[in-house]
């Protein structure tokens, strides 16, 4: 995560990820994103005619999951329409079994300083 990181290896990061976000890939990458966009609209509208409950956080994961998976990697996931996506599958699957256990992700954010001790 970039914005836990301090000093030198916050240079070094932001060094590597600064010519992926130039202003001519961004315009390259909103009509993607406007596409999943009006994708994630249709499979939201259709799962509240289904349920009157509607899980957002797992069409929110989803929906992440699609634009950095066409803009990162060029590649169509389309988790939106297929939950059981393999690509999606592999990235919560790598996300769970980090070594802090099921809330590794939120611990490293939330007390970073802790976490290097504990590693």
């Amino acid at each position: 995560m970039l914005f836990n990181l301090e000093g030198n290896k916050w240079r070094h990061m932001r060094n590597k990820l600064s010519p992926t976000f130039t202003s001519g890939k961004m315009k390259l990458m909103f009509p993607i994103i406007v596409s999943i966009s009006e994708e994630f609209v249709q499979v939201f509208a259709q799962a509240a005619q289904v349920n009157e409950v509607v899980e957002v956080s797992d069409l929110m994961a989803r929906f992440t999951t699609d634009v950095i998976g066409s803009c990162a990697f060029g590649l169509d996931i389309s988790s939106l329409r297929d939950p059981d996506n393999k690509f999606r599958l592999m990235g919560r699957k790598s996300l769970v079994q980090q070594r802090y256990g099921r809330f590794g992700i939120a611990f490293r954010n939330s007390f970073p300083q802790l976490a290097k001790s504990y590693a």
